[in-house]
């Protein structure tokens, strides 16, 4: 690797030239790879074609991340105005002419590629987070900041609780709070941010509105857990992750998994498969690799030389991290479950080529100078 002086010099001209965090890129390669074989084990058990989908996704991921890690600060920054408008739009078509499921509408259909909006979203959320606070890098303590910050997420946020997607809504928060921190945003008013989220949902799960009782049974399967109802994919996920044991039932031998007995295990679910044939030491090697992806990504943000680039990163890590954090807790019924994807684990191609795009916008971070 090389060095942070050495790092700082390069200018935009020569990080045109493709140099990349080859560290955040392993850290994502051995996660994919993780996730490939997990959903391969599930494909054993019942017929489907989970990896071999994830294996295509993950070839047009890197396309995705080919481009993402040649834009530079000063095109993204120029195309921010446009890339706000874009996700006001593309939000706003979900609830006229997307795909319904349940009582959520949340899909988009373009010809031959279905993809869930939010995902790009998220992305763009932090692209244009990012502009905003550089532009207002110098008034950064000022409270119209702070204000002016919140506003610039409300239409997102307003546009996700509508689907309604409770977990993408918190996620863009979750953004806003990272790009937040990295911005310098004092945290007194930070503080007032979080309460004030709290209070909102709060207010949401006491209101009586029919769109938010999936989302209040999910709170009260995690509070008053009741196996034959809101706490069943939980129970089932917790009985595959106590059958796997210090050492694991091994690839494609898992009672639980195996029989099919835990729903959504390609997704939300993913992790009671790593769990149950992986054991405690599967399950380890897992955490190690996400401890070693999210310290890739800090080191990218901490010696990025673009005030821009390291808010933006912030962004991209609180969204990657709040994922992470969220899906392991819905494994481990520290977390309601609201529907969030395990980075690089989970099936689906929305998820993976998010982020991909994460991570090739965070990877060639760290090379450009300006912004």
């Amino acid at each position: 690797m090389m060095s942070s002086a050495g790092l700082g010099s390069r200018s935009e001209s020569s990080a045109r030239l493709w140099p990349i965090d080859w560290g955040l890129v392993l850290a994502a390669a051995i996660l994919l790879t993780i996730g490939v074989i997990s959903l391969s084990s599930i494909d054993v058990g019942a017929g489907t074609g989970f990896a071999k989908k994830q294996i295509f996704n993950a070839v047009i991921g890197l396309v995705v991340f080919g481009f993402c890690s040649r834009l530079s600060h000063d095109r993204l920054r120029a195309a921010s105005v446009w890339c706000y408008i874009g996700n006001i739009a593309i939000l706003a078509a979900v609830l006229m002419v997307g795909e319904s499921r349940g009582i959520a509408q949340r899909w988009l259909e373009i010809g031959p590629i279905k993809f869930q909006p939010s995902e790009v979203s998220k992305i763009l959320v932090a692209i244009t987070l990012a502009n905003f606070f550089t532009s207002r890098r110098n008034q950064i303590k000022e409270a119209w900041t702070f204000i002016a910050s919140l506003l610039h997420i409300a239409p997102v946020m307003a546009l996700l609780i509508l689907q309604p997607h409770v977990g993408a809504t918190i996620s863009v928060f979750a953004i806003w709070i990272a790009c937040a921190v990295y911005a310098g945003i004092p945290w007194k008013s930070l503080a007032v941010a979080f309460s004030a989220l709290v209070a909102l949902l709060t207010g949401l799960y006491f209101a009586p509105i029919p769109q938010f009782d999936y989302a209040r049974s999910r709170i009260t399967g995690m509070v008053r857990p009741d196996p034959q109802n809101e706490g069943y994919q939980v129970y089932q996920g917790t009985i595959a992750l106590a059958l796997g044991g210090p050492g694991g039932s091994g690839y494609a031998q898992g009672e639980w998994t195996q029989a099919g007995r835990v729903p959504e295990q390609q997704n939300d679910f993913v992790f009671s498969v790593v769990g149950e044939e992986g054991g405690l030491f599967g399950a380890g090697i897992l955490f190690l690799a996400f401890l070693f992806f999210f310290f890739r990504i800090w080191s990218v943000g901490s010696n990025s030389q673009s005030y821009f680039g390291r808010v933006m990163v912030g962004g991209l890590f609180g969204i990657l991290a709040f994922h992470t954090i969220v899906n392991l807790g819905m494994n481990l019924g520290l977390s309601p479950v609201v529907g969030l994807w395990l980075p690089f684990i989970s099936a689906g191609g929305s998820a993976l080529w998010m982020c991909l795009a994460s991570v090739g916008l965070i990877s060639s971070a760290r090379f450009f100078e300006h912004g």
